[in-house]
Order: structure tokens, then sequence, then C-alpha cells
């Protein structure tokens, strides 16, 4: 984790991997989104969970699923994501874009 000003978070990079990867299910989906590769996206996710030392996510019958912990995580990140594009929408004076819509 990286200490940002007064707080102690995950870098960017890696929380809005988490973040696609949770709401899309997919990691190949994730990294198309992200117009990365397949296997950055599962190191971003990796070195999270090492740094969070639990597990975020799983496979399942549906493809990627968040565990319980990585539930909270998404929520959380993608609210704050959302908020982020928002005020930066407005600080901008336009509306903000987002096709991010959570699937949980």
């Amino acid at each position: 984790m990286e200490q940002i000003g007064s707080y102690q978070i995950p870098s960017e990079a890696t929380l809005i991997a988490f973040e696609s990867v949770a709401r899309l299910g997919s990691f190949s989906h994730a990294a198309e989104e992200l117009g990365t590769a397949r296997s950055s996206v599962m190191r971003l996710v990796a070195d999270l969970e090492r740094q969070l030392a639990t597990r975020l996510l799983e496979p399942s019958h549906r493809g990627i699923t968040p565990t319980e912990a990585g539930q909270r995580l998404y929520e959380a990140v993608a609210a704050g994501l959302r908020i982020i594009e928002e005020s930066v929408a407005e600080a901008d004076d336009r509306p903000a874009t987002s096709s991010r819509q959570p699937d949980q």
C-alpha cells in the first residue's frame, strides 16, 4: 500500500483494476475495458489481495465473483469512483459520463 498524503491506501490503478474485475466478473473483460493486458490486471488484483492479506475474488460458475470481503471493498471503491467522477465533472462544469453500473 502507498502512503498518499495522510491516507494509507492501495494505488489508484490497483483499485480501478479490482473494481473493474469485480463489476465485470472477468479478468479478460476488465483488461479490455482498461486497455491493458489480462496478466497486468491479474497481477494488480493479486498484489491487492497480498497487501490486504485476504482473498477478494474467487472463481464461480458465473465467472469471477467477489468474496464477502471483496464485495464490501467493491462497493466502497465503486462508490468512491462515482463520487470522484461526479465531483470532477462538476468542477469542470460538465455532466458525468460514467458507464460504470454496479452489477452486484
